[in-house]
């Protein structure tokens, strides 16, 4: 027994020197954690390695201050088949810093916050051409720049073409859409001597899931963020081609130039919404933002807005993230198929308010109902907000325009007509608009077009009495688009004011 424990000590000893040996040195874990590659790919994201067929891309990264690159490097783009190793995309330069290449005059590009030469410093490959040769503007080849820092590079897609893109490649093929699975390599060679390289992998195809929302303001965004993340649905947040805000994408740079070329990006961001399942998140969506005037308009388009297959809304159950005079926080719900209009709660209004207006800040001390299944208690000569939402419908209104990639469509969702039951006795009505301004803390405002905050006043002589209300959606022709559904009942008491 002495002898057999005395061997176990032996080889437990041994077992424990030989783990030592072979574990790194504290500083040598320490570098192999720092180690930073001289090139690394940041967009496609990881996150966002599926790409609608069609549509163009950014390949961006950044080059690590180990790696000296001289002035007449050769960058150079591939997009390669993975299955049959086919080469389908090459794009290149050999200037390093290619200011003077950038076509800051493009009569299609808009700046803000920086001067047509300052934009220089920008980076935008969608703006590189030979400034010799006019017509190289188009093409598609030459779109790659790079510096000492960072490099960037635009890849055509093949279903955004416009007068200003050159639909043949170098070698005079025409370039068509892809589908499937892909290799990006980026590399830096001089004399064709690699100098550094990096790689990743996209997919071209429909992503399944995707999601329509409004990305403001910061508490919306995070409830957001963290519904598609539990659902695996893909939020776009790189860069489409045409948009280039530094800020947004590439703060570390450190510059506020923004510069974007309409039709381009607008093009880019409607190809994503040509497929999959579009989750729309019902929430501060304006006729000028872009979820209306282009996602929810290329559906609209498509003919796809009353589609289960192709479209499901979403909408916070309370009508906020969060009512804070009370805590509750809201959670996403689906509006069913058959389902137009939805109430989210019925807020208790001592002072008079606008119509269809909400100061956020009055969240905090007003009384919210949001069981509107239980019978409401308000007071004579006061006044009760409802609110809800209503479905994007199909209409037959759209006007896309070509040449800059916009939009124009109207809703048609015009009014909610309420009937009010009092008592049971022959019904009143009233009618109010969809709309619905929420107004920040910082002054700034968005006015939502499919949402509401209809305000009741309760009059005198409704005392006493208990108020039916229903409602329903009407066009301006005061044409029903729904049938009536349940509102809330509310008991008015007496007013001791």
């Amino acid at each position: 027994m002495k002898n057999r424990q005395a061997n176990w000590y032996v080889v437990f000893l041994a077992t424990v020197v030989l783990l030592l040996v072979q574990l790194p040195s504290p500083a040598f874990a320490s570098n192999q954690k720092t180690l930073k590659r001289p090139v690394e790919i940041t967009y496609p994201s990881a996150s966002q390695t599926t790409i609608a067929p069609g549509r163009d891309f950014y390949v961006i990264g950044t080059i690590d201050k180990s790696l000296v690159l001289p002035d007449n490097a050769h960058m150079e783009v591939t997009l390669t088949e993975k299955e049959s190793g086919k080469i389908v995309r090459t794009v290149y330069t050999d200037i390093k810093n290619n200011k003077k290449g950038m076509n800051v005059d493009y009569p299609r590009l808009t700046l803000e916050n920086c001067t047509k030469e300052e934009f220089r410093d920008a980076c935008m490959p969608d703006l590189i051409y030979d400034p010799q040769n006019p017509e190289s503007f188009r093409d598609t080849w030459i779109k790659a720049y790079y510096n000492d820092n960072i490099f960037t590079c635009l890849i055509y897609g093949g279903d955004t073409a416009s007068k200003d893109v050159n639909v043949y490649d170098q070698n005079g093929d025409l370039l068509k859409s892809l589908l499937g699975d892909y290799k990006i390599d980026v590399s830096f060679s001089k004399d064709k001597v690699v100098l550094a390289q990096a790689t990743t992998e996209i997919t071209i195809a429909d992503y399944p899931d995707k999601v329509l929302a409004r990305f403001s303001p910061n508490e919306h965004m995070s409830r957001v963020t963290y519904d598609a993340t539990m659902h695996d649905w893909m939020l776009l947040l790189d860069p489409f081609p045409g948009y280039w805000n530094m800020p947004m994408f590439f703060p570390e740079w450190k510059l506020p130039y923004q510069g974007s070329i309409g039709w381009k990006w607008r093009n880019n961001d409607a190809l994503e919404y040509a497929g999959g399942l579009i989750h729309m998140y019902l929430y501060g969506t304006s006729s000028s933002s872009t979820s209306y005037s282009v996602e929810l308009a290329k559906l609209q388009l498509l003919t796809d807005l009353e589609n289960p297959a192709r479209f499901v809304p979403r909408y916070y159950n309370i009508g906020e993230p969060l009512l804070p005079n009370t805590g509750e926080r809201g959670y996403f719900v689906n509006m069913e198929d058959d389902e137009y209009l939805a109430f989210t709660r019925v807020d208790l209004v001592k002072d008079a308010e606008e119509n269809n207006f909400l100061d956020m800040s009055t969240l905090a001390t007003v009384e919210s109902e949001t069981d509107l299944e239980k019978r409401i208690r308000a007071n004579a000569n006061e006044t009760i907000a409802i609110c809800g939402v209503c479905r994007p419908i199909q209409t037959g209104t759209i006007v896309y325009d070509l040449q800059t990639g916009a939009y124009s469509w109207d809703s048609e969702l015009n009014m909610i007509e309420y009937r009010i039951s009092i008592d049971g006795d022959n019904p009143v009505y009233w009618t109010s608009p969809v709309s619905l301004t929420r107004q920040y803390d910082d002054g700034s405002s968005t006015t939502s077009e499919f949402e509401f905050r209809s305000n009741l006043r309760l009059k005198e002589n409704y005392a006493g009495s208990i108020l039916d209300i229903d409602a329903r959606l009407i066009n301006e022709n005061g044409v029903p688009i729904t049938d009536y559904i349940k509102c809330c009942s509310v008991y008015v008491e007496e007013s001791y004011t």
